[in-house]
């Protein structure tokens, strides 16, 4: 599953979502950062891609954007339903002066196979290809041998 969503789309929603901003410093107190691993292997996956076959700059990872990706990763995995998170919930992790925000959200058995299966979807490779997108958190979380990824994108 992919989205994208403008900024200049979603002005109608700005008002009622800009209380659901999170400050930085009171979301970073809230972590155990010691519980959010760094996605080496996504990571270096998802900017192989984007440099060699999109020919554009690497995604730089963003703590803030992980936290969100890797809660949504968990709320999929505990209700058992891959879906993507609404626009006020992405826009919880998101910078204040964000542009175009989008996710790429599945279910798979191992980060190989997760990978293929997003390259081979012309939506969720949009996402990695996108050249508005600069930053990216990487959410992956496990049970019952599948895991549970969302790719939370961002551009401003």
């Amino acid at each position: 599953m992919a989205v994208v969503i403008f900024a200049e789309e979603a002005a109608s929603y700005q008002e009622s979502v800009s209380s659901t901003y999170v400050e930085s410093s009171a979301l970073l107190d809230s972590i155990d950062a010691a519980k959010l691993p760094r996605p080496g292997y996504s990571l270096r996956l998802l900017n192989i891609y984007r440099v060699g076959v999109c020919e554009l700059p690497v995604l730089k990872w963003d703590f803030i954007l992980s936290v969100g990706a890797r809660r949504w990763s968990k709320h999929m995995r505990r209700t058992d339903n891959l879906h993507h998170a609404s626009f006020p919930t992405m826009l919880k992790y998101a910078d204040s002066d964000w542009q175009i925000i989008g996710e790429n959200a599945g279910v798979f058995p191992t980060h190989r196979a997760m990978w293929r299966a997003f390259m081979a979807s012309p939506t969720h490779r949009a996402n990695v290809c996108n050249p508005n997108f600069t930053k990216v958190g990487i959410g992956v979380v496990k049970r019952d041998g599948r895991k549970w990824a969302t790719y939370r994108f961002q551009g401003t």
